[in-house]
């Protein structure tokens, strides 16, 4: 875990298979729900009250191979978990 120019919190996750890389995910903390909330209908896909201010997370880059894009909702969701993030 790192520090952005903003100050966020940026976590790097690296997904390996037989001693290769097959994915990457790069994600930043998001402080200001606030302004996402103004700009985007997110009401209409998550109920804000299950989730507190700081469980909040931007993927910034996404990169998963083809032989395991299958795969992705997976190491998506144990991101988050390792991340303590829920939305």
């Amino acid at each position: 875990m790192a520090s952005g120019l903003d100050g966020a919190e940026l976590y790097c996750y690296v997904a390996t298979c037989l001693n290769k890389v097959v994915g990457v995910l790069f994600a930043r903390a998001e402080g200001n729900i606030c302004w996402l909330r103004a700009n985007y209908d997110l009401e209409d896909y998550i109920y804000f009250m299950q989730h507190g201010s700081l469980e909040f997370a931007t993927i910034v880059h996404f990169f998963l191979s083809s032989s395991v894009q299958s795969r992705a909702k997976l190491f998506i969701r144990e991101v988050m978990r390792q991340a303590r993030k829920t939305c």
